[in-house]
């Protein structure tokens, strides 16, 4: 397959991942940046709830299901939107209590920066501005991926997506992709999982026609290219200002940063932190919003709330621990909420807005701290240390260059101009260096700190990982940088203006010209944040995306003879393999089962048996029954060599494979060294 025969799958997973939500959103009244920016975290929530509820209303998640909780849910917020505004035409102008509060509230105005953009010295212009950054995002982020990925049937080559890719295909096929029972996609393993992400991508292969690679490639570049560079823009709206200019510069530097979109993708592969890390800005900007901290206020209190209503099953379960650290996050938001309700002047609703917030703040704080302590993976499997020192990683923090990158000058120049902007012109947006050094902070323990307790209460939910911490220092980077470029700017274009208005001959131009050099400036910074950094986490991904004789999984003998296994195993035909040899993906892949379709997960004492014993048919009495029950008479042998080690005697039943030592088995399939055999102890 090449690229442009990726297109149309590409284009189907723009749809699958953005109509839906958009859908919702436009039967809601939501219109222009916000709609498009809150379209796919929205249809998480539809893809997440939907594959939850259909199981108890005994229903297979499916496209038609999946379409059809989005029209329901789009009919429904017409509905409700529709009978508001009735409510209100036949209100009582003066007439008191909180319903009536609400009703005017909700149909007053919907969420901030909905309408048409200022002039801001751009003229008729200015709406092409917004769409030239997030176009330029967009096709820089799409290029490196496309180079990284290198063809669009490759798949990260990485222990985690082993998981990621079989439980697509899992829910595609059995069409149950519910997060309360998925687990590690076995009846014995049945257990939460977030897989609001998974849920839609199921979707997109369903529809296409593709194995779980493609559909996941297809997904990643909508994610990454298209959303990404969207939160981004809205995020800056509320931080800075809901104009042209600000507008273009975070679309275009959203391509710049390593952290997000591209670092998740190279390391793990962690794709569904990957996603809560671009729905993180949208859940931000919200929070900022529904506090009224923005730079540009909604008319209405209860819209942003009803927004983060929406998205917020969609983020949770697409990763919960990108939910705790926005909720860390909010914490200086939340007390600069509390500061200007205590500067209000005086008078009863006053007081009561005081009180209010002098409760919920430190009620929050509480909230937190159980869900900072109670929400947070085994530690078990938590072997990251530090990757630095921690001046080391304070640097790492200020240039923007997270796990030893190159330092991104653009981003470290733009972060200091932004942090002194803030400082000296811009006090009342203190909170936005709080959360910069709330995200610092947690990856400089993450990178910088050694092990021991104090580590692991800051970080742990993290698995005290700095690749997970480095995915989220764009989010709060970002903003900042936006404001130290808009000051450098600004400042230029100043200069610029006063030179060309003190020439005659060129002064009625110094509009125009003025614009013209900020671009030029913008045009220039962009180029300049592509190399170093971006071509060091290009090559990473490169790295695990080859596919080569070198492949750390999955060599191509080996997915040859994946391509091959369904003309020898029928569809009810169960396959042993070690899945740490890449076996495994001969279920997303080769579409026929396996008994250990992941590497974790509770067994039972069946699966057990054949995983351990299967080579012992011949002289083990306890193993054909099994067999038999299961259909399991082939395996894959894919020789010894583990992506990660483990448990030797956890797959130990095909090891005499390799060997040659297993008797009463027969070759069906042959590609290279990988082999797929058949146990004949049973017949």
């Amino acid at each position: 397959m090449s690229w442009w025969q990726m297109l149309p799958v590409v284009l189907l997973a723009a749809a699958v991942l953005l109509v839906p939500g958009g859908l919702v959103l436009a039967a809601a009244g939501v219109r222009r940046l916000n709609l498009l920016a809150l379209a796919m975290p929205v249809t998480f929530t539809v893809g997440g709830v939907v594959a939850v509820l259909a199981p108890f209303l005994r229903l297979p998640f499916s496209a038609p299901t999946f379409v059809g909780g989005a029209i329901i849910a789009a009919a429904v917020a017409l509905l409700a939107r529709l009978l508001l505004v009735r409510a209100a035409g036949r209100m009582e102008p003066h007439r008191s209590g909180w319903w009536p509060w609400a009703v005017r509230d909700v149909t007053r105005g919907g969420l901030a920066a909905e309408g048409r953009l200022p002039r801001s010295g751009f003229g008729r212009w200015r709406g092409a501005l917004p769409v030239l950054g997030w176009t330029i995002g967009a096709a820089l982020i799409a290029r490196r991926l496309v180079l990284g990925f290198g063809q669009p049937e490759n798949f990260s080559q990485t222990f985690d997506n082993i998981f990621h890719l079989n439980a697509v295909h899992h829910i595609a096929v059995t069409q149950s992709g519910s997060s309360l029972t998925l687990g590690n996609l076995t009846e014995a393993s049945r257990a939460f999982y977030p897989a609001a992400m998974h849920d839609v991508v199921a979707i997109v292969e369903q529809l296409a026609g593709v194995d779980a690679a493609v559909a996941m490639n297809a997904s990643v570049l909508v994610i990454a290219a298209v959303a990404w560079p969207l939160a981004c823009m809205f995020l800056v709206a509320r931080v800075v200002g809901y104009r042209p200019l600000p507008l273009l510069v975070a679309g275009a530097l959203s391509a710049g940063l390593s952290g997000s979109p591209y670092l998740l993708i190279g390391f793990g592969v962690l794709y569904p932190l990957m996603a809560a890390m671009v729905i993180a800005p949208v859940a931000l900007g919200l929070v900022i919003e529904l506090l009224r901290l923005s730079a540009q206020r909604s008319r209405s209190w209860i819209a942003p709330i009803l927004a983060f209503i929406a998205i917020l099953p969609g983020f949770m379960l697409t990763h919960p621990s990108a939910v705790i650290a926005v909720m860390a996050l909010t914490i200086p938001l939340l007390l600069a909420r509390l500061l200007l309700a205590w500067r209000s002047s005086p008078g009863p609703q006053r007081r009561a807005v005081r009180t209010f917030w002098t409760i919920a703040v430190p009620v929050y704080l509480i909230v937190f701290l159980i869900v900072w302590l109670k929400v947070r993976p085994n530690l078990g499997a938590a072997p990251w240390g530090a990757t630095q020192t921690t001046s080391g990683a304070i640097g790492e923090v200020a240039a923007a260059s997270p796990i030893g990158a190159i330092t991104a000058w653009v981003y470290l120049f733009g972060t200091i101009l932004g942090l002194y902007a803030i400082v000296r012109w811009l006090p009342s947006r203190w909170w936005l260096i709080a959360c910069y050094a709330i995200a610092g902070t947690l990856y400089v323990f993450a990178a910088g700190w050694g092990s021991g307790a104090l580590r692991t209460f800051m970080v742990g939910v993290w698995y005290n990982d700095p690749f997970r911490l480095a995915a989220l220092l764009p989010v709060t980077t970002l903003p900042v940088v936006v404001i130290g470029v808009l000051f450098a700017l600004d400042f230029l274009r100043r200069r610029v203006t006063g030179w060309i208005r003190r020439r005659r001959a060129i002064a009625g131009n110094a509009g125009w010209m003025g614009a013209t050099v900020v671009l030029v400036c913008v045009a220039l910074m962009v180029v300049a944040t592509q190399g170093g950094a971006l071509a060091g986490i290009q090559k990473r991904i490169a790295n695990s995306f080859a596919l080569d004789a070198d492949s750390r999984l999955v060599t191509p003998d080996e997915l040859a003879l994946i391509r091959e296994v369904a003309d020898y195993v029928p569809e009810d035909g169960m396959i042993v393999g070690n899945p740490l040899t890449g076996a495994a993906y001969v279920y997303a892949l080769g579409d026929r089962s396996t008994v250990a379709p992941h590497v974790f997960g509770e067994r039972s004492a069946d699966e057990l048996i054949l995983l351990r014993h299967w080579d012992e048919a011949a002289f083990r009495g306890d193993v054909c029954p099994i067999i038999e029950e299961y259909n399991a008479y082939w395996a894959l042998d894919f020789g010894t060599e583990l992506v990660i080690p483990a448990d030797e005697d956890e797959f130990r039943g095909v090891d005499s494979l390799s060997s040659g030592l297993a008797p009463d088995v027969e070759v069906l399939a042959q590609v290279g060294d990988a082999r797929l055999v058949r146990t004949t102890a049973c017949d």
